[in-house]
Parts: C-alpha cells; sequence; structure tokens
C-alpha cells in the first residue's frame, strides 16, 4: 500500500508516532546499502521490542499479533526471526495454547537452526508438557529433555558472552523437577555465584533467579527476601509477575508444600474497577458530585488515593468521563499504575462532555488519554440511546476486567463514587446498576459517597 492510500484521518498519529523515532539513528538505515531491507528490518526489530513488553505486561493477544507482524517483516528483511518466534510461543503458551506453542516451534525448527532465545523456549514448552504429564516417568522424561534445552541455551550465552543466568536458572530448575536435586543444587550455587559477581544483580529478573535458586536450595527465608525485591519491582510488569509466581508455586511445592508463603512473597496484582457520578454541571440532570470536591487535590482525589494506595493497586479499568472516572484515573497515574479505559461513546462524544462540563476537565481527559496503555470505545451502535450504551459498556468493561485479572493471576476488587440515590432501584447503565453487577459477580466493593467528603 502506498502512502497515498492511507486515509487521512490515519496519517496524523502516524506523524506522531514518527517523532518518537531518533533521526541520528534513523539516518543508519537510510545509509544501508540496501535501504528498503534495512527499513523492514528496523520495523521487525520494532514488532519484536513490542512484543516482548506486550508479554510482559500480561498482553498475551498484543505480543502474538506484533510477534506474526514482525516475523512478515522479517522475512521480508531476512532478519534474523528467532526472539520474534520466541515471543510468540511464549504468548500463546502463557495464554494457555501449549500445544499451538509447541506446534509453532516444531516448525520453525524444521526450517531455522535454534539460537538462545529460541533454545529457551523449547525448554519452558517441555516444561509445560512435564508438568501436565499423566505419570511420574513422562513428567521426569520431559523436564530432563528441558533441561538440556535449557543448558543449551546457556551454551549460546556464553559463546555470545551475553548474560546465562536466566538459561542456567532454567536448567536447575527443571533437573529439581525431573527429580535430580543434588545435580540441581551443585548448579544452584554457580548460578548464585555468577549473579552475585553482576553489576545488575540487583534487577527484578535477577532478584527472581536469586530466589528460585534459593528455593532450590531450601533457603526458605533468603528466597523470600530475593522475592519482595523481584515483586516490589514488577508492578509494570504483571504478565512477568504471573509467570514468577507460577514458578515459586511450583518449587514451593517441591521444597515446603506451605502455600502461605506464596501470597507473602508474591502478594496477587491487584486489579480495580471503576465507576462515579460525572460532576454536576449544565448537563447534569440532578446534584449528586459537587463540582468543589472534584479538584485534582480535592477531598475526592484523596480519598481515591487512599483506597488505591492501600489496596496496592497496579492496574485498573475505568471509562473517562468527567468526575468520578478522570480522578480515578489520575489517582491510579499517580501511583505509577497501568490504566485501561473503556469509553461508552465515540471519542469524540466524550470530548464534547468534557468541554461542557468546563473548568479543566478537557485538559485533564487529554492527560489520561495521553498516558492511559490502552484506550478502547466499546460503542455498540450509533443510534442506540445512552442509557442503553451505559448498560452495555458495564458489561463489557466487567467482563473485560475478570478477563484481565486470571491473565494476570490477580485480584479484582471495585470501587464506585456515588452517593447511592438510586441504590433501591438501580437504572442499567447507571453507577447504581454497576455496583449491583459487581455484587452479582461477588466482587468486593467499596463505595465513596461524595456526601461525606468535606469540600
Amino acid at each position: 500500500m502506498g502512502f497515498q492510500d492511507i486515509p487521512t484521518s490515519t496519517a496524523p498519529w502516524l506523524r506522531e508516532l514518527a517523532a518518537h523515532v531518533d533521526y541520528a539513528y534513523f539516518r543508519r538505515v537510510w545509509q544501508h546499502a540496501v535501504t528498503e531491507q534495512a527499513e523492514q528490518g528496523f520495523i521487525a526489530a520494532c514488532y519484536e521490542n513490542v512484543a516482548k513488553r506486550a508479554n510482559s505486561e500480561g498482553e498475551f493477544y498484543l505480543a502474538h499479533d506484533a510477534a506474526n507482524h514482525g516475523l512478515r517483516c522479517a522475512a521480508a528483511a531476512d532478519f534474523p526471526p528467532h526472539r520474534l518466534i520466541a515471543a510468540k510461543t511464549t504468548a500463546l503458551a502463557r495464554s494457555g495454547a501449549t500445544c499451538e506453542a509447541q506446534h509453532v516451534l516444531d516448525e520453525f525448527l524444521t526450517k531455522h537452526e535454534a539460537d538462545g532465545s529460541v533454545c529457551s523456549a523449547q525448554a519452558r514448552l517441555l516444561r509445560d508438557r512435564g508438568l501436565a504429564a499423566q505419570s511420574g516417568e513422562e513428567r521426569s522424561r520431559l523436564m530432563t529433555e528441558a533441561a538440556k534445552w535449557a543448558a543449551q541455551a546457556k551454551t549460546f550465552a556464553r559463546q555470545e558472552g551475553a548474560d546465562w543466568s536466566y538459561p542456567a536458572n532454567q536448567e536447575v530448575q527443571f533437573l529439581y523437577f525431573a527429580g535430580q536435586h543434588e545435580t540441581a543444587r551443585a548448579k544452584a550455587l554457580l548460578v548464585i555465584e555468577f549473579i552475585e559477581q553482576r553489576v545488575d544483580h540487583g534487577s527484578m529478573w535477577n532478584q527472581t533467579n536469586l530466589a528460585e535458586m534459593r528455593l532450590v536450595l531450601s533457603e526458605l527465608d533468603r528466597a523470600g527476601e530475593h522475592y519482595a525485591k523481584a515483586a516490589a519491582l514488577s508492578v509494570q510488569s504483571p504478565g512477568d509477575l504471573a509467570a514468577n509466581r507460577a514458578v515459586a508455586a511450583l518449587l514451593l511445592a517441591e521444597v515446603s508444600g506451605d502455600d502461605k508463603l506464596l501470597d507473602k512473597w508474591f502478594p496477587k496484582p491487584v486489579l480495580l474497577i471503576f465507576a462515579g457520578h460525572i460532576p454536576d454541571c449544565a448537563v447534569r440532570e440532578a446534584p449528586r458530585l459537587p463540582e468543589k470536591i472534584c479538584r485534582m487535590d480535592g477531598p475526592a482525589a484523596l480519598a481515591l488515593t487512599k483506597i488505591i494506595a492501600k489496596m496496592g493497586v497496579v492496574e485498573g479499568i475505568s471509562a473517562g468521563a468527567p468526575g468520578g472516572d478522570i480522578l480515578f484515573a489520575e489517582a491510579l497515574l499517580a501511583t505509577r499504575g497501568r490504566i485501561t479505559l473503556m469509553e461508552p461513546f465515540p471519542l469524540r462524544r466524550i470530548r464534547e462532555v468534557a468541554n461542557n462540563c468546563g473548568y479543566d476537565w478537557s485538559t485533564r481527559l487529554e492527560r489520561i488519554y495521553e498516558k492511559a496503555s490502552h484506550i478502547q470505545a466499546i460503542t455498540c451502535a450509533e443510534d442506540v440511546d445512552g442509557d442503553t450504551q451505559c448498560d452495555y459498556a458495564n458489561y463489557v468493561m466487567l467482563g473485560t476486567a475478570i478477563l484481565r485479572t486470571k491473565r494476570i493471576n490477580g485480584q479484582l476488587r471495585a470501587i464506585v463514587l456515588s452517593d447511592e440515590a438510586d441504590a433501591a432501584a438501580p437504572k442499567p447503565g447507571g453507577t447504581g446498576h454497576f455496583v449491583k453487577l459487581c455484587r452479582d459477580a461477588n466482587i468486593p466493593i467499596d463505595i465513596i459517597n461524595p456526601n461525606t467528603l468535606n469540600a
């Protein structure tokens, strides 16, 4: 497709995206002997990074699609596809499609030699298959094979002068799961020695590696210290946190059997779903949320911030309407939480509402749009009335939150900013009906009544 075929509406955000590219670095692409090939390789590398980041954030569908697009670009550029295929299989495996992930990797290996990333991916898949094995003998066989692939990944890393702690960690774990405990413990000591000498030993991944090696050595207290540090560094990576928590559970089952330690070391990430009123203004039929308590440092913001901090929320889902929604998004972003905005109407209509509410709502809306991890308009139809659309959006938002919570192995809670005036007979699409939906789904919910907040 030539540039002239790109819709006019698409060009602005493409230009905005391009603004983040450093022209000094891009000059190297332009100066490449085969510029078109280099351009495709550059795009493949971008998709590679996106897929890796998406896996870390628990966005496995995005990771899978990004890897697929990257593989297409890699083929056009003769760009190494190995890390892309590893990201794709990781996305499939983490979303529960282990068999499909194995099929993808097996097909890749019929046409390509493995590298370290592919060996590590294969090792993880064999581990997953070993955990699902029906017999102890089959489990041991698959875990032993997984350890061999991990050892090969470690060899590749050493040959390249790269960090080999992760594949070495894999090898230790899989030998331990295969029942080769003494061999695993001896190798664990070598991994610990290597990591502790590294400048980046305090990173999330190395703290996780150290914790897992200490577990293999049955040093529970020291493992817990490392896990606590790793968990604190994993706030922005819920996908990695979920994967590491699962590994910790497996090792604890082998070493201790005390599942209470898992929640102590790796508390489940809290995802918070929110609903609330828009502020009292010209478009509000009856007063429910005074404008004077909706300032960025006002009582409503402080109440939301207090609850978010107390719960240790790492992620939230809400709409982006003026009033409660924006206050919630601002409070979550202030704590470095991840916000997903699911709008019940087209974005232009949300912007119109913000503009009609006056004050600084339009500016605040654009600010959270800029910082949101994802924005989705979930309009069911242009001609549907507002209440029906909001009702539909409540169901979609709640369902999305439930699925997302399962994906990151977290716990889901809800919070509303509401005067509960319609609690006795909640109107579909309203805040009161959202409360009912949450309670029907057994989701713990906190209600902040604006009438109890002092301006």
